[in-house]
C-alpha cells in the first residue's frame, strides 16, 4: 500500500471511530449500516457512505497526522 493510500485509510478509520453514524448500539445507526451494506459490495464503500452521511471529508487535510 502506498504512503498516500495508507494515510487516507488511517484518516478514514480515525474519523469513523468518532462518528455517531457508526454507533451500532443505536438502532437507527444499525439500520443505516445495514442499508449501506446492502447497497455496497466493498467495505470501503460502506465506510465512504458512513463518512459522507456524517458530513466528514474523505481525504485527510494537509495538516492531519495520525
Amino acid at each position: 500500500m502506498s504512503a498516500v493510500r495508507s494515510r487516507v485509510h488511517e484518516y478514514r478509520a480515525a474519523q469513523l471511530q468518532h462518528s455517531p453514524v457508526s454507533n451500532i448500539a443505536d438502532n437507527r445507526a444499525a439500520d443505516d449500516f445495514l442499508a449501506y451494506c446492502s447497497r455496497s459490495h466493498r467495505e470501503q464503500d460502506v465506510e465512504i457512505a458512513e463518512l459522507l452521511a456524517d458530513g466528514k471529508g474523505l481525504a485527510p487535510p494537509a495538516e492531519w497526522a495520525p
